[in-house]
């Protein structure tokens, strides 16, 4: 196999907001929205909204 074959394609999708830990675990609206984001992002993609961007 050549190297090329053993890429990682990732997909990021960031918000900011008030986040809930409980035993490892992330809980509330910025980590569904940022969970959101990443699957709209396409390939090798970063989206994130303009209000966690102007911070």
């Amino acid at each position: 196999m050549e190297p090329e074959d053993h890429q990682m394609i990732f997909r990021i999708g960031i918000n900011i907001g008030d986040v809930m830990v409980s035993k490892g675990n992330l809980f509330g609206d910025a980590v569904n929205v940022a969970a959101r984001l990443e699957s709209a992002a396409q390939p090798s993609g970063i989206l994130y909204l303009k209000t966690g961007f102007l911070i």
